[in-house]
């Protein structure tokens, strides 16, 4: 057992290595003969789903900027929860799941040629989408849609703590100040500047079947479909996390009003017997 045990954790190192390749081209070339030969049976497997941490030498971010001239200024978009504004910290956001700004963070991974549904997105910032802005936020730097649009990949990395040293008199304290909770620095470009109307801009859309000559697909029809995006409408304007410890509140006393009301009514039968 103890020499099994032993051979199942050499030739875990194959696959768990990669994480490292220093450390993949160190192991012996017959540890990776031996999981070559045994790879079909999946006896060992490296981690998922998010096995490689990213952001560790910086956070990649897509931001996303507006003008009506290529000469600018260009202003940026903001979104609820992912890295935008340097002043802003971040938000606490759990048990609530944001799938756009989820979805930034994958883009920002890749390029907009693997993420067509981020061309779609400019695309409906172009047109002043309501239901997109909504996602995004309240505190736009737009009232009506801006001409031309872009995206810049940047790294963003939290500000390191400065300590200072101040003194009133004959007190003598430290202070620790902050006036930005995020650093970030140019990477590159990341969409160039497109119009509404550009052809290169519609053809890549057309060629996903979206944009304008494409209607917006609707996953499911029916009086249940009418009313959850009925209730959506009503409640999408909210925030979320509030939205939700409002839901998991109101459980909790209804729940507490079910169980007086059973221990009650249980008293009342023990009574009667």
């Amino acid at each position: 057992m103890a020499c099994v045990a032993i051979w199942v954790f050499s030739i875990s190192l194959v696959p768990y290595s990669t994480l490292d390749r220093a450390t993949q081209q160190g192991i012996w070339p017959v540890v990776r003969k031996w999981y070559n030969q045994v790879e079909y049976y999946e006896i060992v497997n490296s981690y998922g789903l998010f096995r490689r941490m990213t952001g560790v030498g910086g956070r990649p971010e897509i931001v996303i900027e507006g003008c009506d001239s290529l000469d600018g200024p260009w202003k940026e978009y903001n979104f609820r929860y992912k890295p935008g504004p340097l002043t802003e910290y971040p938000p606490f956001i759990a048990p609530h799941q944001p799938r756009l700004d989820w979805q930034m963070w994958f883009a920002a991974l890749g390029s907009y040629q693997h993420n067509p549904w981020f061309v779609h997105l400019v695309y409906k910032l172009l047109e002043g989408d309501r239901d997109v802005l909504d996602l995004m936020g309240k505190n736009q730097p737009f009232k009506k849609p801006p001409r031309y649009i872009r995206a810049q990949l940047y790294k963003y990395h939290f500000t390191k703590i400065k300590k200072t040293t101040k003194s009133i008199g004959d007190f003598v304290y430290s202070a620790r100040s902050i006036k930005s909770w995020w650093t970030r620095e140019f990477t590159s470009e990341y969409l160039p500047p497109v119009s509404k109307s550009e052809t290169t801009l519609q053809q890549f859309l057309s060629h996903y079947e979206l944009g304008p000559n494409y209607k917006d697909r609707e996953l499911s029809s029916g009086r249940l479909h009418e009313i959850l995006i009925y209730l959506r409408n009503k409640v999408r304007l909210l925030d979320p996390l509030k939205f939700l410890a409002y839901l998991f509140s109101i459980g909790i006393i209804l729940n507490m009003l079910i169980e007086r009301k059973y221990r009650v009514s249980e008293r009342t039968k023990t009574h009667v017997e």
